[in-house]
């Protein structure tokens, strides 16, 4: 009940982000997610970054909550046939990291007059869009708490998790294997709520072999582990309504904090240090300069970005001189199939003479 509850919900609020709102020329380059006119018009001095529109909504949030097809030549199999299948609340090309690098508010309201308290955290946690990244870099709560229509009171891990139920084979809902692993490693609280209501038992309300484990200290992993085991080899797997790798993630930090309660203070894992067989962070101060240190790459990451953007618009060029003017691309290819023909042609009237 609680995943179909959530759903008009969390419709209504994607709905409403891709319901277009913008004024400025900064928010029609935000819109249109053009990192270069973007760029240029920051540099200009002339825009506040967190200027508003009719709707009372940031550049930041509008180039987050802009429905996009992707229909362009550099994401051909993300849309079949260039049609509009889903709302996509993300930005491409580095958008929102310019805007978040020269001062975006990342903590503000996406809808100040409809939803107080509904912040781009939580756009992005139920979405699933890599734009999360960029905004908890940039200084977003990730434990920020909203209350949806309904009553209940949710975090942006709890939300994802309440949405990852809610959303399945529904092109209305991204990809929390995005947000929820990245919530996690940003340091959202597991068990914001206590033992009542883990995120993992959010996800998926309905009974399954591992319901009673989402009860925090129920089960030891080995315990977890084997209960996946046999309801495989035994035919009757996990419903397919669960996805297991992110109820795991989930269980596997909500039992790290029960069984150690100063959990949030002790768990700084620095993302790519272990792979590089680097140490991990145990100060805070540690943790402040690597943050400072991510904001700045993520920042000089937007000069590629637009590089790429502007090599991308002169390849788009050469191939529009390329082609003759007046044909489309049937006209041209017809062309090329009847030239041979004309050729064989004039061969056959010569001989003949």
């Amino acid at each position: 009940m609680i995943g179909r509850a959530v759903l008009p919900v969390a419709l209504l609020l994607l709905l409403l982000a891709c319901s277009p709102s913008h004024s400025s020329p900064l928010h029609e380059a935000a819109v249109n997610q053009d990192i270069v006119l973007l760029k240029q018009l920051l540099d200009s001095g002339k825009y506040d970054v967190n200027e508003r529109d009719a709707s009372g909504r940031t550049p930041l949030v509008a180039a987050l909550t802009t429905c996009s097809n992707y229909t362009t030549d550099r994401f051909p199999r993300m849309v079949p046939n260039g049609e509009l299948h889903f709302c996509a609340t993300g930005t491409a090309h580095g958008t929102s990291a310019i805007l978040i690098c020269v001062g975006a508010d990342v903590n503000v309201d996406v809808f100040p007059k409809e939803r107080p308290g509904y912040k781009l955290v939580h756009l992005a946690a139920c979405s699933g869009a890599n734009d999360i990244y960029e905004l908890l870099t940039g200084g977003a709560d990730p434990n920020a708490r909203y209350r949806l229509p309904d009553g209940r009171t949710v975090t942006p891990l709890t939300y994802a998790a309440i949405c990852a139920g809610a959303g399945k084979n529904s092109t209305e809902y991204g990809y929390q294997a995005v947000s929820i692993p990245t919530l996690l490693r940003e340091g959202a609280d597991p068990l914001p709520f206590g033992y009542g209501t883990p995120p993992s038992a959010l996800m998926n309300p309905k009974p399954h072999p591992l319901s009673h484990c989402n009860k925090p200290g129920a089960c030891s992993a080995a315990e977890v582990d084997r209960i996946w085991n046999a309801a495989w080899t035994s035919g009757k797997p996990i419903p397919g309504d669960l996805v297991y790798g992110l109820w795991r993630q989930l269980w596997d930090a909500q039992e790290a904090k029960h069984s150690n309660p100063k959990w949030q203070q002790l768990q700084m894992q620095i993302p790519g240090l272990a792979a590089l067989g680097l140490p991990q962070c145990q100060t805070s101060d540690c943790q402040d300069r690597f943050k400072v240190a991510r904001h700045d790459y993520m920042c000089n990451s937007t000069k590629l970005a637009i590089k790429n953007e502007l090599w991308w618009r002169k390849q788009a060029r050469n191939e529009a001189k390329a082609k003759p003017a007046g044909k489309s691309p049937n006209q041209q290819q017809q062309q090329q199939q009847q030239q041979p023909v004309k050729q064989s042609g004039r061969r056959l009237r010569a001989a003949a003479k």
